[in-house]
């Protein structure tokens, strides 16, 4: 669907990345989509290596090429029209890494909150100086003095105490837990209709990861973003999201409501991680694990990615690719299960 003729900020279709290595070709991304509108949220989980940081850092166009490439599908993002003027369409997907148009986009439309933001702030620069100069590059106009105090109301609204003086302090002078929130403050430096949060509770306390949590819901509820919220963890996602897309081996295998997800989820593979979590209030049961192990990542894909590990698997499953379809009204799975026809 045209971004420019509904209501979606982004609107990825049919996204393939691929890592071309010596051992052979990686289908990091092999056929993800799915839409976002302002002010929505949508969490993507799945298990580790399933694609899930792959298909955010393929949004800011931050694979490492080589050996990553982008080989097909669109991204296109909605810019917002100036002075009343209709939206421009973007396909991410197809702009050279290194054009101004993709640069202009890059923090200022769309930002992003790294897992570990030691290693996203610079240790040689202070974090007021690294939001300032963030800032300056995609504000016209604006000087060092505004962006100063600009950066010290953000560091202010994130809960950063004694946000005067900590402005010039340098990242390795922060708690973990204060490196994520001006994280998130430079990331909400130019006011983007976009945020990506790629994981940004892991390495943190449960006390802290919950602060975090809440004060993303209050940025996005401020600001009016859309944000894609990764993550492993099923109770995470469901504090924060709205839809929840469920990945597997660079697929996106299911796609609905959060709450139709944990009510109702229909493919098997989400099934299973639903079984695999312990209840922290009901009798005490031994954890089902999810049968078998991930298939090779250079091994051919002929079939479901899911199938060796599926205990619902059909004759078909071994050689088809099954489609992504819409099993009940909003809610798409790729099974063949719920095949179509």
């Amino acid at each position: 669907m045209d971004p420019q003729e509904s209501d979606y900020l982004l609107s990825v279709r049919d996204l393939r990345t691929y890592f071309h290595l010596y051992e052979g070709v990686v289908r990091a991304v092999d056929g993800v989509s799915f839409d976002i509108r302002q002010g929505q949220t949508i969490g993507i989980i799945g298990e580790s290596g399933c694609g899930k940081s792959v298909t955010v850092q393929s949004i800011m166009r931050l694979v490492p090429t080589p050996p990553g490439r982008i080989e097909g599908g669109q991204m296109l993002f909605c810019l917002p029209g100036e002075n009343g003027r209709q939206r421009d369409v973007v396909d991410l997907a197809g702009l050279p890494i290194n054009s101004p148009e993709l640069q202009r986009i890059r923090w200022r439309h769309i930002a992003m909150v790294f897992q570990e933001p030691m290693t996203a702030f610079s240790p040689v620069h202070t974090v007021g100086d690294q939001i300032i100069e963030a800032m300056q590059f995609h504000i016209p106009g604006l000087s060092r003095r505004q962006a100063r105090a600009e950066a010290i109301e953000l560091l202010k609204s994130v809960g950063i105490p004694r946000a005067d003086k900590l402005v010039d302090a340098y990242s390795y002078q922060f708690s973990g837990g204060m490196r994520q929130r001006a994280m998130i403050a430079m990331a909400l430096s130019c006011h983007p209709e976009l945020l990506i949060a790629d994981e940004p509770t892991t390495a943190l306390d449960v006390t802290v990861e919950a602060q975090i949590l809440a004060l993303l819901k209050d940025v996005q509820r401020k600001y009016n973003m859309a944000m894609l919220y990764i993550s492993h963890d099923l109770a995470v996602v469901g504090q924060i999201a709205d839809d929840i897309m469920v990945m597997y081996l660079g697929m996106a295998v299911e796609l609905a409501n959060v709450r139709e997800v944990f009510r109702n989820p229909l493919h098997p593979y989400t099934q299973a991680l639903w079984r695999s979590i312990p209840s922290v209030d009901g009798p005490l049961e031994r954890l089902v694990p999810i049968v078998g192990t991930l298939p090779h990542p250079y091994a051919p894909r002929a079939g479901c990615p899911f199938y060796s590990r599926c205990e619902q698997r059909l004759d078909q499953c071994k050689s088809m690719v099954p489609e992504f379809v819409e099993a009940t009204p909003g809610h798409q799975v790729r099974c063949h299960l719920f095949r179509q026809g």
